[in-house]
C-alpha cells in the first residue's frame, strides 16, 4: 500500500539536517533523492553546504540541494512534535563514503535558515 501522505510531503530535492558534538555544533546535510512507493524510506546523499560568513565563533552555513558521495537509504519516522524525519546510518566523512558511517535523525531544513557550525578552530 502506497503511502501517498508521506510520498507528498516528503519528496525528491528536500533537504534535511542533523546537529551533533559535544562542546561545538556540527551540521550534516542530506538531500532526498526518491521516495519508496511505500513511504517508508528514502534515497539519499550527503548535501554541500555554503559558507555565509561568521559570528562570533560561528560559521554561518545555508545547506544546497547538490548532492555528493554514497547513496545510502533513510528510513521516515515521526518526530516527537509530529514532524516527519529521516532516521538511518549516513557516510560521515566529508567525502561522503559509507567507509564511515553514524547514525542519527535528520529534521527538514527550514527554508533560508543560516546554521550557526562552531568553527573548526574553536573546536576540539
Amino acid at each position: 500500500m502506497i503511502n501517498t501522505a508521506v510520498v507528498e510531503t516528503i519528496k525528491a530535492g528536500d533537504v534535511f539536517v542533523t546537529s551533533w558534538g559535544y562542546d561545538q555544533t556540527n551540521y550534516d546535510f542530506i538531500v532526498v533523492l526518491s521516495m519508496s512507493a511505500s513511504g517508508k524510506t528514502a534515497k539519499c546523499q550527503r548535501a554541500h553546504a555554503i559558507n555565509e560568513g561568521a559570528s562570533g565563533q560561528s560559521d554561518l552555513m545555508r545547506p544546497t540541494n547538490e548532492p555528493f558521495g554514497d547513496v545510502f537509504t533513510m528510513h521516515v519516522r515521526t518526530g516527537y512534535k509530529g514532524d516527519l524525519q529521516l532516521k538511518g546510518s549516513y557516510p560521515f566523512c566529508h567525502t561522503g563514503s559509507m567507509a564511515n558511517t553514524r547514525l542519527d535523525r535528520f529534521s527538514k531544513v527550514e527554508p533560508k535558515r543560516q546554521y550557526e557550525e562552531t568553527n573548526s578552530m574553536f573546536g576540539h
